[in-house]
């Protein structure tokens, strides 16, 4: 087997070990699959949690959730004194709570 390949990378190249150790090591590689049963990739599981639970949100997703543009909310949340900001060094969060309240609060944007 060339360098830098692995046993996965060319599964009909003949190895140095012989049938069953060859199938069990496979499996090994593989998760336990069987042998004609498709190889799915496994994808790590991340928990989402529903925007309306966030304590902070993306511009997008404050956008989303309001129904306001996200140049507006730049806009918005540009401005020295807004109080539903956090920086998280240069990424812009909306503090979700503190923006239902702003919003409550303005007759027009």
């Amino acid at each position: 087997m060339k360098a830098g390949t692995s046993v996965c990378d060319k599964p009909n190249e003949s190895h140095s070990r012989g049938g069953k150790q060859k199938i069990r090591h496979y499996r090994a590689i593989l998760g336990g699959t069987n042998i004609g049963e498709d190889v799915k990739v496994k994808e790590e599981k991340t928990k989402v949690v529903p925007i309306w639970e966030k304590v902070t949100l993306t511009v997008e997703e404050a956008a989303e959730y309001s129904g306001i543009g996200r140049n507006k909310i730049r806009e918005l949340t540009g401005k020295p004194f807004c109080s539903f900001v956090l920086y998280n060094g240069t990424k812009r969060l909306i503090k979700r709570k503190e923006f239902e309240k702003y919003l409550m609060g303005q007759k027009a944007i």
